[in-house]
């Protein structure tokens, strides 16, 4: 397990390495109405499948057309990629370590957290959104059930830091209440 994973990882560096910057026209962006950041890239998915040696599936269907490359990052390494495609399909590389694993949208603080609040949402485009609204520092878990992990995991990264968990309703709100609550987190339902 652990070489698959170091695996991964290695395949995930190149093809950030490989990737160009995401620009904002990509159709899974403007669906969401947020806005690249520069820790999103974008690369073709036969070339992303070229460099995996297969191509990325999402229930069953191959990714395709222009790929959002999200780094998945643990204890601050790079640990596997999101790939997100046009129609927004997502998949991770196979053998990849996501638990516990997120993407940030921006470079995080050094420090304990002293004035700092973080959001973490379950998804990139929550995350996106709440930034642009919000100008706070965000995260995405990446899935409902990654919630509780990172939660904790930056917790224990910043103590002092004010945390609100952004719940997605419906199965994610169960995860995200129950996320907020072991990193002593606040909780920030969505009211449409």
């Amino acid at each position: 397990k652990e070489k698959q994973r170091a695996e991964a990882a290695t395949k995930a560096a190149a093809i950030w390495k490989a990737s160009d910057p995401a620009s904002s026209d990509h159709p899974y962006l403007i669906r969401k109405q947020v806005h690249a950041v520069e820790s999103l890239r974008e690369l073709r998915a036969g070339d992303v499948a070229a460099l995996l040696g297969y191509a990325p599936k999402s229930g069953g269907e191959e990714l395709s057309g222009r790929l959002i490359v999200a780094p998945v990052k643990i204890g601050g390494m790079l640990s596997t990629l999101e790939l997100i495609d046009e129609a927004g399909r997502k998949s991770a590389i196979a053998g990849g370590k996501k638990s516990g694993g997120y993407w940030a949208a921006q470079s995080l603080p050094e420090g304990d957290g002293v004035a700092l609040r973080l959001l973490i949402a379950e998804g990139i485009a929550t995350a996106l959104s709440a930034r642009e609204a919000s100008g706070h520092p965000v995260i995405a878990a990446l899935c409902c059930g990654n919630l509780e992990p990172v939660g904790q995991a930056m917790r224990e990264r910043y103590p002092a830091a004010t945390l609100v968990v952004l719940a997605d309703l419906g199965n994610g709100q169960r995860h995200a209440e129950q996320a907020a609550r072991s990193a002593g987190a606040m909780l920030a339902l969505p009211q449409f």
